[in-house]
């Protein structure tokens, strides 16, 4: 399997998990609750999605398709470009600290990878 493929295997779990419970769940790589995603609109309902992990700094971007904007985390192109601030300083990626010290019990168990 192509190196490239490998990588979006493990990052599909990730948006199946944002697709069924709003949330990213835990890192595929490092396994850290600390995840934040955010959706992106370009034109009209098509843009991108973009989730990562604020421990290891693993991202993983997807082209969208007629993706509904009152369902998701939303940016604007100011959001946006603090986010690539933050990532090209070594910052926090997230915008905000998780809500609770004990975040991991905010998430719901992970769906498994379907292989095709």
């Amino acid at each position: 399997m192509a190196k490239k493929q490998q990588v979006y295997q493990k990052w599909f779990a990730t948006y199946q998990h944002i697709a069924k419970y709003g949330n990213p769940g835990v890192c595929p790589f490092c396994e850290s609750a600390d995840t934040d995603y955010f959706v992106m609109f370009i034109s009209g309902n098509d843009g991108f999605m973009e989730v990562f992990c604020n421990e290891c700094r693993k991202a993983h971007s997807v082209t969208t398709r007629q993706m509904p904007k009152d369902k998701y985390n939303v940016f604007t192109e100011d959001d946006y470009n603090s986010y690539r601030k933050r990532r090209n300083a070594g910052l926090r990626l997230s915008p905000t600290e998780p809500q609770s010290t004990n975040f991991t019990e905010q998430l719901q168990p992970m769906p498994q990878a379907v292989n095709a």
